[in-house]
């Protein structure tokens, strides 16, 4: 099935006089892009003189172009969580109808690729609804990023957020579990119960919950069946409880500390530290508009012992012992977290000690080699065209990210995703006319 979306015309187009960071670099001077059949079929720089311009051209002088934004943790199922909710339960609408939670997930997965995010991974949903708008994005019946999806988190019984994931005890029932993941079609498989979260009343974020037999049956099944394995992990035991055992990425990791760091260092393994939602809750603490609840809860940890770590501590403890840092938000999954606002999540990681290159990197290049992604994260030849347009150069101002409209355009397989910028769709029309 056709995407919703058509070619800009029936062969090749070029992409004009574009400035161009390509994954990895900020290339020197004006280049054009050719994309023919979706994908990336020449670069050259634009005053090459023995250079042959395939196809219609698109002048984008004063554009810069940048890979498709990858986010490594999302939660699309049920779009937007409800702000200022009472309960874990109407936050989350855990008591919606299916087809309402499907029609929400796809207005996410839309909203998310017109904000440049052509990639996602979803970590935890509902009845498998990741899976299927997976396949619907691939068809063309929705648009939406492309999603690696890992179905239903598997918790202990009462464990972490067991409000939406399949609660399982013992290394055989994480085992079994596995397998019906597998069978049901996930890319990855998410281990929500190596320690408790923020969202569980009742369950201490620091404390493990599975046993290091139980996160071992689940990571040997996943391996077996040829799929990577990300672990909620909050603090420092349950993360090196999940490193030994041989999960792939760590989720949050909020509480890392030395040793931690350590073996995840010398074990080659990935942090995602979902930062949006720190900037959720500093603006909200500004603005006087968090939960009092939510408040108290985390000034009970800093009684405890456990102040909360700002996101410069958390970037230079991975930094400090050479942890590999990616991009993922938690969009979905927390009320700060809003879908749309993924892209800001670099922004943040640049506030909190990385270079704005290293920053880009991580949400491109960087996650799509940590995600296995071969295809993704790069503008380079043979590749998907996965290209975002923008009138401002973001290497260099990485904080316009903040802004919506920083994002002119979204190229998704050569396909036209979206074009917010009126000048570019005049001149994308004009192609198509």
């Amino acid at each position: 099935m056709k995407s919703l979306m058509p070619f800009l015309s029936a062969g090749p187009m070029t992409l004009r006089y574009l400035s161009v960071f390509d994954g990895d670099n900020v290339r020197k001077g004006l280049v054009d892009i050719t994309i023919d059949a979706g994908k990336i079929a020449r670069i050259a720089a634009s005053d090459d003189p023995t250079g042959r311009i395939e196809g219609p051209e698109i002048d984008l002088r004063g554009y810069y172009a940048l890979p498709g934004f990858i986010d490594a943790h999302t939660h699309l199922v049920g779009g937007d969580v409800v702000q200022g909710a009472a309960d874990y339960a109407s936050s989350r609408r855990t008591g919606e109808a299916i087809g309402m939670q499907a029609f929400r997930t796809a207005e996410a997965a839309r909203l998310t690729l017109s904000r440049g995010v052509t990639t996602v991974r979803d970590l935890t949903g509902r009845a498998y609804l990741d899976v299927q708008v997976r396949d619907a994005i691939a068809e063309g019946i929705v648009e939406g990023p492309r999603v690696l999806t890992s179905g239903l988190g598997l918790t202990i019984t009462g464990g972490h957020v067991h409000m939406r994931c399949v609660e399982v005890d013992g290394p055989k029932e994480v085992r079994r579990e596995v397998r019906s993941h597998v069978k049901a079609g996930v890319d990855w498989i998410k281990l929500m119960g190596v320690t408790g979260g923020m969202a569980t009343v009742g369950r201490h974020p620091l404390a493990p919950q599975f046993t290091r037999k139980e996160i071992r049956a689940g990571v040997d099944e996943a391996h077996r069946a040829n799929l990577r394995v990300a672990a909620h992990a909050h603090g420092p035991e349950g993360i090196r409880n999940a490193v030994l055992e041989g999960v792939d990425t760590i989720e949050h990791g909020i509480y890392l500390d030395d040793n931690a760091a350590e073996i995840m260092a010398e074990k080659g393994l990935v942090l995602v530290p979902t930062l949006l939602n720190e900037k959720g809750w500093i603006d909200g603490l500004a603005a006087g508009t968090l939960p009092a609840a939510a408040i108290a809860r985390r000034q009970a940890f800093a009684d405890e012992g456990f102040p909360y770590p700002t996101p410069e501590q958390r970037i230079a403890m991975a930094r400090k012992h050479g942890v590999r840092v990616i991009a993922g938000t938690d969009v979905g999954g927390n009320a700060n977290c809003r879908h749309g606002m993924n892209a800001i999540e670099m922004a943040m990681l640049a506030d909190a000690g990385m270079s704005n290159i290293e920053a880009l990197r991580a949400g491109t290049s960087a996650s799509a080699e940590a995600l296995g992604l071969k295809d993704c994260g790069r503008i380079a030849v043979g590749l998907p065209a996965d290209i975002v347009l923008s009138a401002r150069d973001i290497s260099n101002d990485i904080h316009c990210l903040s802004a919506p409209e920083t994002i002119a355009a979204v190229f998704k397989g050569g396909r036209l995703a979206a074009a917010a910028d009126p000048k570019l769709r005049r001149a994308f029309d004009r192609v198509t006319a």
